[in-house]
């Protein structure tokens, strides 16, 4: 009786999951509540530009010697102080908060880097004060990625030999390949590949010429962007809820144009962007339209009109634009 007992409340699977439910809860007040205060409360920890697969962890003293020279010169030639009212009048009158920024090591010296994905908080005077979350910058430019997208779409040409991801390495490298053997120097020629790294190369673009050159890719008057959820699981049969996986997926079209779902799906699947088993795509979840108008101001606001949080003040940026965290 005894072994059968045993037998029953190992298969008891309501029991299971509940002990893996409270090990998982347990585990993760282990890490959010006790190791993370502790190692934050003495240890600047981050990557660099050469490890990035590497956590290094800096003694807070240590680090503030390290940056305090980087941050001095940053502050005297790319950034503006200006009074935190101001900031915040400036700020909750416009779509477009306030970034963050850190200080990546590399090999000489530190590299600035901005976050443009931290959702701020935004307070509004309506019987009192009310604060809420607002969406990150990346979210409010996303309409504006997309249609620069949809434009490079229709005439690739408009970005040269630019590529916006490492998937379009493999194309080029063929087409390259295919030329060197239609002219008989594939295997024969010898060839040399540069490596350039410009100093300072976002922190010195001129503005005004970065908004002369995108400013013409918008040439329709409007586009609407269409977002579509895909739903997948890597298993054959279901066990959980975790066995699903969700992507968003965010494209735009000229607004005159008016794509079917099936069209969408052929193009995604060619770009790489969408599986094509065990998968379900939702249609006609969010769609919006953006005028150009709109697009241009929210482009010159984010290139001439930025402003990020150093340290317990708020400045603006001078010169150039800013370097994301994922480029």
């Amino acid at each position: 009786m005894g072994s059968n007992a045993n037998k029953q409340r190992q298969s008891n699977i309501t029991d299971v999951k509940k002990r893996h439910s409270l090990f998982s809860e347990f585990v993760y007040y282990l890490f959010d509540s006790i190791l993370i205060p502790l190692l934050r409360s003495h240890f600047y920890v981050t990557q660099t530009t050469s490890h990035r697969q590497r956590v290094f962890y800096f003694r807070h003293d240590v680090w503030k010697r390290f940056t305090e020279p980087q941050m001095m010169i940053l502050r005297d030639k790319l950034f503006e102080e200006m009074e935190n009212e101001t900031v915040q009048r400036i700020l909750n009158s416009r779509k477009l908060g306030c970034s963050t920024i850190r200080l990546l090591p590399k090999e000489k010296g530190l590299r600035m880097i901005t976050n443009l994905k931290k959702k701020p908080f935004k307070s509004i005077k309506d019987a009192g004060v009310r604060t809420y979350m607002s969406k990150s910058i990346n979210e409010e430019l996303r309409p504006l990625f997309n249609a620069l997208k949809c434009e490079r779409k229709i005439t690739p040409s408009i970005t040269g030999s630019a590529m916006l991801s490492t998937q379009e390495i493999h194309p080029r490298l063929k087409i390259f390949k295919e030329r060197l053997q239609k002219h008989g120097l594939y295997g024969e020629a010898k060839l040399y590949f540069v490596k350039v790294d410009i100093t300072s190369a976002f922190d010195s673009l001129p503005q005004d010429a970065i908004l002369g050159v995108l400013r013409p890719l918008l040439q329709s008057q409007g586009y609407k962007t269409h977002k579509v959820c895909e739903v997948k699981h890597e298993q054959q049969r279901l066990q959980s809820k975790a066995d699903v996986h969700k992507k968003w997926i965010f494209t735009a079209r000229r607004a005159k144009e008016k794509p079917e779902l099936d069209q969408l799906l052929m193009e995604w699947m060619n770009d790489g962007k969408a599986e094509r088993g065990h998968t379900v795509f939702v249609d006609k979840i969010d769609e919006w339209f953006k005028s150009r108008a709109t697009l241009v101001d929210l482009l010159e606001e984010h290139i001439k009109q930025s402003f990020v949080q150093v340290t317990i003040f708020l400045s603006l940026l001078l010169p150039g634009i800013f370097k994301d965290e994922n480029d």
